[in-house]
């Protein structure tokens, strides 16, 4: 999860590259008021409760984690 004043694009270049260089698996991700969601949905705030798509991320890793 990259900051509220940051892009994924800067995220991947940043950790992605060098994670996949070393057969580490990254996932990246915005959530409701970063960049890329406020461009296709400007409805979207930043929650105050950033627990809630955070737990959803993590479950949906937990899930591909059982599956392997």
């Amino acid at each position: 999860m990259n900051g509220g004043d940051s892009t994924n694009e800067e995220l991947v270049h940043w950790l992605g590259f060098a994670a996949v260089a070393r057969d580490w698996n990254c996932l990246t991700f915005e959530g409701s008021g970063q960049w890329s969601v406020l461009q296709r949905y400007p409805e979207k705030f930043m929650w105050p409760d950033y627990e809630v798509p955070m737990k959803a991320v993590v479950d949906y890793l937990v899930r591909l984690t059982l599956r392997t």
